[in-house]
């Protein structure tokens, strides 16, 4: 007797398309970046690398790639040879680059554990590259292959900051064409992962972007990818007839362009279509032609995947033991893969379908087990989080011992330099040497004390022309706020009154006039109030206080005020949140007044380490070397050094952007967190 499914993990049987996002990120882990040969002959290491040493190297390695899909000992054996080759002429741009192309065919063999080692191998390498005046071209190659690996280990939220760290590489060299490939592979990258978090409308953003660059620079393969990526998307918002048509492009450019790993992709993805569309036949009929590709590419794609669909589709017919069968199969390609999300996955499956068929036992053992799986990638993740406190607790600690040793040897060599003094005055004399002790005393107190002036009085002509321009701003803000609806007030009263004297009686709608009038401005004195107060600014955090600030931009119809956070902002000391707030806000006043802008973005990129804040605006511009003996963007220098931060500032007729960068060691909450 067959029982119904139940419901408890429906959800992740359900959407069977999610299981193909992350192949479709494995798509843009390739090597090496096409058509970018030339560039790379010029990453030599710390020695002298010929040309015709590094090209043979590099040509081994994008050679390797012609026998991923059939024969992956000799593509390996290839690698091989250019580790061998690049370690002896001490070819840094060889080592990493070897190291990315292990990981990547350790991850097609389902070696999920070893592509990791490989890719932390690797880093060292692509970071030793990447100098100032540099391209960061293996660095951002080396971004794209963790975002994918990431993924596949079920660490999402890093996926998205490592893809969206490479892009951030890419935008520093708009101009350079030689980068387009890359600069594709990143939002093909991105796209994907929004699908996965359930935002196919954000993933859309990317994907337009991606498909614009490709097809203006006619890459077909990474065309055919973004196509499957588009279809999918469009799948997830059961937008059925538009998703056929962009997995049918993408089918018909795999083909003729003999790339395998995206054709069997997009049949796999047309065959989850068909799945949610209820069209089981033709879900079979395109899980036949995924496996007739190749059964050599990722055992995820070429075995665990297919199985896994045609569990679903057994599912949905209520052959239960069918689908059991298929299950089964791919939870045990999925626990010899060691891929955590794939493994949980399976067991929701089991955990359904035995309960369908009533047994009771296997389905709570599955279902146990599925629950278990979860917990172990959210515990994957607090220990992850523990591990990096405990890193950053360390290197305080280090600093600080180096602070004190530095200290004690200042004071060594003070100690030192005195002794030495006493010496040379006991020879020249003591009644000589004390007086000249003496004056020397009085003439380094006295410089002291000039210096000390000098430098009160500089902070009370910074801290007077500030106050002096705080005046300024809120005289400004209540004359064109607070006092103008006061004389809209006294205006409509003294009509109100005129018609007590000639008519009788004041009319209702004057009354309510004046009300409106009060109302509005009671709303600019508390708005003026909360700019001022520190407190009431960031009482809701810094987030908040930003979002509320560019929200009010846009109430009062000046301009249209972007405000985007990526990442999770971390504790923050209540004075850096302040100057970070006071910072945005006095960026973008001045683009307002001063830029007549139409549009301004406010974004803030929370890193691991680092907190990256952007103000963009697209005004008239100005001057930077004018501009920065300004009071205004003095003082906003000013909050930034105080916090050992650093900032960027690029202006033109097109527009103005700063970047203000702050190291979260330097910034960092010790009691309440903003």
């Amino acid at each position: 007797m067959y029982l119904k499914p139940s419901p408890y993990c429906m959800p992740f049987i359900r959407y069977p398309r999610l299981l193909l996002l992350l192949a479709c990120l494995l798509l843009w882990a390739r090597l090496p970046v096409q058509g970018q040969e030339h560039v790379l002959l010029r990453y030599t290491g710390a020695h002298a690398v010929s040309q015709a040493d590094s090209a043979r190297i590099i040509g081994l390695i994008k050679a390797s790639q012609r026998f991923e899909y059939k024969k992956l000992d000799t593509a390996i054996a290839m690698v091989d040879q250019a580790l061998n080759e690049s370690r002896r002429l001490n070819f840094t741009y060889g080592i990493g680059n070897a190291y990315i192309a292990y990981s990547i065919y350790a991850t097609t063999a389902g070696k999920y554990r070893q592509s990791d080692s490989f890719l932390e191998k690797a880093y060292p390498y692509c970071q030793a590259l990447a100098l100032p005046g540099s391209d960061n071209r293996l660095l951002i190659h080396w971004y794209q292959i963790a975002s994918t690996q990431a993924a596949y280990n079920g660490d999402y939220d890093r996926s998205v900051n490592l893809a969206c760290s490479g892009l951030q590489l890419l935008n520093q060299r708009p101009g350079d064409t030689s980068f387009n490939s890359a600069r594709v592979k990143a939002y093909n990258a991105i796209g994907s992962m929004m699908q996965y978090m359930r935002q196919p409308e954000r993933a859309f953003y990317f994907l337009d972007k991606g498909i614009a660059l490709a097809t203006a620079g006619n890459d077909r393969a990474n065309l055919a990818q973004l196509y499957v990526n588009y279809g999918s998307a469009c799948n997830l918002l059961r937008q059925w007839p538009r998703a056929g048509d962009y997995l049918g492009k993408a089918i018909a450019l795999a083909k003729a362009d003999d790339n395998t790993f995206v054709l069997q992709v997009a049949y796999l993805t047309e065959a989850g279509m068909y799945i949610d569309m209820g069209k089981q036949d033709k879900a079979i009929n395109s899980l036949k032609l995924a496996t007739g590709v190749s059964d050599k590419t990722n055992p995820f794609m070429a075995k665990a995947t297919p199985q896994r669909l045609l569990a679903q589709v057994y599912f949905d017919r209520e052959q239960y033991r069918e689908s059991i069968s298929h299950a089964l199969e791919a939870l045990s390609i999925a626990e010899k893969m060691h891929s955590r999300q794939n493994i949980s996955n399976a067991h929701a499956l089991l955990a359904d379908a035995y309960h369908a068929t009533g047994q009771w036992e296997k389905a709570y053992t599955h279902q146990f087990a599925y629950t278990r799986m979860l917990d172990t990638l959210r515990n994957t993740a607090t220990l992850a989080n523990i591990n990096q406190l405990e890193i950053k607790s360390r290197v305080a600690e280090k600093d600080r011992e180096l602070a004190q040793q530095q200290l004690a040897l200042n004071q060594k060599e003070s100690a030192l330099r005195e002794k030495n003094f006493w010496i040379a005055g006991i020879g020249a004399g003591l009644l000589l040497s004390g007086t000249l002790l003496l004056s020397l005393r009085r003439n380094y107190r006295n410089r002291q004390q000039l210096q000390e002036s000098a430098r009160e009085v500089e902070r009370l002509k910074a801290r007077m022309d500030g106050a002096e321009q705080e005046r300024q701003r809120i005289a400004t803000e209540l004359h064109d706020g607070v006092v103008s609806q006061l004389w809209g007030l006294k205006l409509n009263l003294a009509s109100a009154i005129s018609q007590q004297d000639t008519a009788g009686g004041a009319q209702p709608s004057d009354l309510a006039k004046s009300l409106n009038y009060l109302d509005d401005a009671m709303q600019e004195l508390r708005s003026t109030a909360h700019n001022l107060s520190p407190e009431m600014a960031l009482q809701a955090g810094l987030i908040d206080a930003l979002s509320n600030f560019c929200t009010k931009m846009n109430h009062r119809g000046l301009t249209d005020v972007v405000f985007q956070v990526y990442g999770q902002l971390q504790p923050t000391d209540k004075h850096a949140a302040l100057s970070i707030f006071r910072n945005v806000q006095e960026l973008v006043l001045n683009a307002l007044k001063h830029a007549h802008a139409s549009t301004v973005l406010v974004q803030l990129n929370c890193e691991e380490d680092l907190l990256g804040v952007t103000v963009q605006d697209d005004g008239t511009g100005f001057d930077p070397a004018t501009a920065a003996q300004g009071m205004g963007l003095r003082n906003v220098t000013e909050r930034i050094h105080a916090f050992h931060a650093g900032i960027d500032l690029q202006s033109s007729e097109k527009g103005t952007s700063i970047y203000m960068e702050f190291k979260y060691q330097h910034i960092a909450g010790n009691g309440k967190a903003y």
